[in-house]
């Protein structure tokens, strides 16, 4: 499990799938609201990187080559069309996580509290947003948002909004 001690380093990774095949550069971290560990990154594809797709990284490895995960190019590019913009409302994270079969809230088979970014609030129908984005933006002039981090974050290339 890939931990806010290394946003930095993931922040700036290249993303491979299981095969070893470069997938893109990282785009941007999300940080779930929950447990405020890295629980989406977006990888910037394309022949001038103007595609980005989400990913979760909750079985994602981080070493020094770069950010490992278990899906290929294909699954990846075929994502739903979630636009950053900050934070992923909770529509798009349910349609992201249906999308890569993982186990979330209102499915029944969730049982990983660590996937689901508002275990435990009282009124989870009712809730606001789902991830934030704390990540790195190779667009110029994009610092990522603004907001509060925590300490370990706030670090050089890491921006954004953090609750």
């Amino acid at each position: 499990m890939i931990t806010n001690n290394e946003l930095d380093t993931l922040a700036r990774a290249t993303a491979y799938g299981p095969d070893g095949t470069k997938l893109g550069k990282v785009g941007e971290v999300y940080l779930d609201n929950r447990t405020g560990e890295p629980g989406w990154i977006t990888v910037v594809t394309g022949l001038f990187g103007t595609r980005r797709h989400f990913v979760p990284v909750d079985d994602a490895t981080l070493d020094d080559s770069g950010v490992h995960v278990p899906f290929g190019k294909d699954t990846v590019t075929g994502a739903p069309n979630v636009e950053e913009n900050g934070e992923l409302t909770p529509l798009e994270e349910d349609e992201l996580y249906r999308y890569y079969s993982r186990a979330h809230e209102g499915d029944s088979a969730s049982t990983d509290a660590h996937r689901n970014p508002d275990a435990g609030r009282s009124g989870d129908t009712d809730r606001i947003g789902g991830t934030d984005r704390i990540g790195h933006s190779d667009r110029p002039g994009d610092t990522g948002g603004t907001g509060t981090l925590p300490p370990d974050a706030a670090r050089e290339g890491i921006a954004g909004n953090y609750r």
